[in-house]
């Protein structure tokens, strides 16, 4: 921004803030131009019936010169335009006229008694200097245009008696003052708008670059989720196919395998297959689960026999790493209404980290009850590595791992604790994690209480 001028250095900004300014100030510029229009014509009636003997050429200056002239510059402001070239222009010519005209009517009928017209070049002046106030430099130009009138109306009318000039001092002194305080308010007032005006773009900009990043990382992740889900889909054709045939190897239906050596190999790529098609299960669940597009089919759940059964289905494991599973059941617990293989996974999930991240001769216990809110919550304490604070949020975004070094004890692909905060937010709950390092971590599940049941089953 210029430091004179106050104009912006490109154009095209420049242009922008203009048509910005005159949008903001369209109302305030009818009115303007409405109470000019209003105050010249009822000021030149009230001065035509006071002053006598009248002089024709000035009347016609008024009503044929400056009143049309304050029309012209108020069309732009009911048109399309909007004070393009000719308004703000008119309207600056109209106000120079009508301060000439009045000093002019002044100089003729000058009389120490009257003061109309002066009083009349002082409210057009300080009138004209307002107008459009964003423009700092029409707001000069007007201001030494009046002053050089003055000059110059008063050195080409006829000699008067100087008690007849004598009220133009203190009007010069008006004019002086009004000029300083007229320039410096539209400095400062442009100066100030321009750099609000810069302000407000720059945060429109930052706020819309954040918007195009935003999307953009929206559509990368939404293409990454497309990805997974058709690879995914792809993936489970072959490997069904190789559980499949290794089950019926193994099973003997396709005859006996030979050397028996070879039994062994079928385990390991059946347990290898089944391992497999587990993840890419949890990836096509996770890729559902971002898009939005998980399914619960809802249905009311015993919740302690389902904990059970999951329960059951996870103690050769934790049987095999010497790990203590137990699992309770608050007395008179009411049913769920959720989806049962939504919530198995889930729990599966759970207990499954806290098994692998627990050493052996540890605990994992889990519970479900109601909270003070009426809440169904599950809760999956283990006794294991723990979890540093600074890792907490980190787990929950796909493929993270606690221990994620190279050298890392732990199989699996951090798929487990984000798949499940997708499946319990598809419920309307949530999930919540606290851990100490060294000393283990608790996991809760929270259902809200619109999907809890009124009825009530003895604990299993």
């Amino acid at each position: 921004m210029h430091p004179v001028t106050l104009r912006f250095a490109s154009d095209m900004l420049e242009s922008q803030f203009t048509r910005s300014w005159t949008s903001a100030t369209l109302l305030t510029n009818r009115i303007w131009s409405g109470c000019a229009l209003g105050f010249y014509l009822l000021y030149t009636l009230v001065l035509w019936r006071t002053i006598e003997s009248p002089d024709p050429m000035l009347l016609w200056l008024r009503l044929g010169v400056v009143v049309p002239l304050i029309v012209i510059s108020a069309i732009p402001l009911y048109s399309g335009r909007r004070l393009g070239a000719l308004g703000a222009p008119a309207f600056f010519l109209a106000a120079l006229a009508a301060f000439v005209v009045a000093t002019v009517n002044y100089r003729l009928d000058a009389s120490p008694w009257n003061i109309l017209s002066l009083l009349e070049m002082a409210v057009i002046f300080a009138y004209g200097q307002h107008y459009n106030r964003i423009r700092f430099t029409a707001v000069i130009a007007y201001s030494l245009a009046c002053v050089s009138a003055l000059g110059i109306v008063t050195a080409l009318t006829p000699d008067s008696p100087a008690e007849d000039l004598v009220p133009l001092l203190p009007f010069a002194c008006i004019v002086a003052a009004l000029t300083g305080i007229g320039v410096l308010a539209s400095f400062s007032r442009e100066t100030f708008i321009r750099r609000n005006y810069v302000s407000i773009r720059a945060l429109r900009l930052e706020k819309d670059l954040a918007n195009a990043i935003r999307l953009e990382a929206e559509q990368a992740n939404l293409s990454k989720s497309r990805f997974l889900a058709i690879m995914s889909h792809e993936l489970r054709t072959p490997l069904n196919a190789i559980i499949g045939y290794s089950e019926m190897m193994k099973l003997g239906i396709i005859g006996e395998v030979q050397p028996p050596r070879a039994r062994e190999y079928i385990e390991i790529v059946l347990d290898s297959g089944r391992h497999l098609l587990s993840m890419v299960n949890d990836v096509l669940d996770l890729s559902r689960s971002e898009a939005g597009r998980v399914r619960v089919e809802e249905e009311t759940i015993h919740v302690g026999a389902l904990l059970a059964t999951t329960v059951r289905e996870l103690a050769p494991r934790a049987e095999k790493g010497g790990h203590r599973l137990t699992w309770q059941v608050e007395d008179q617990l009411p049913d769920l209404r959720a989806d049962p293989r939504l919530l198995h996974q889930m729990l599966s999930n759970l207990l499954t980290n806290a098994l692998k991240f627990t050493p052996g001769g540890g605990r994992v216990d889990c519970r479900a009850a109601l909270n003070d809110e009426g809440e169904m919550v599950f809760t999956v304490r283990d006794s294991g590595v723990g979890i540093a604070a600074d890792k907490l949020e980190r787990i929950f975004q796909p493929f993270e791992q606690v221990d994620d070094g190279l050298d890392r004890r732990n199989d699996g692909v951090g798929l487990g604790l984000p798949l499940t905060r997708g499946l319990v937010e598809a419920h309307g709950g949530r999930i919540a994690i606290t851990s100490t390092p060294g000393r283990g971590t608790t996991v809760r599940l929270v259902f809200p209480a619109i999907r809890v049941t009124t009825g009530a089953v003895a604990a299993a």
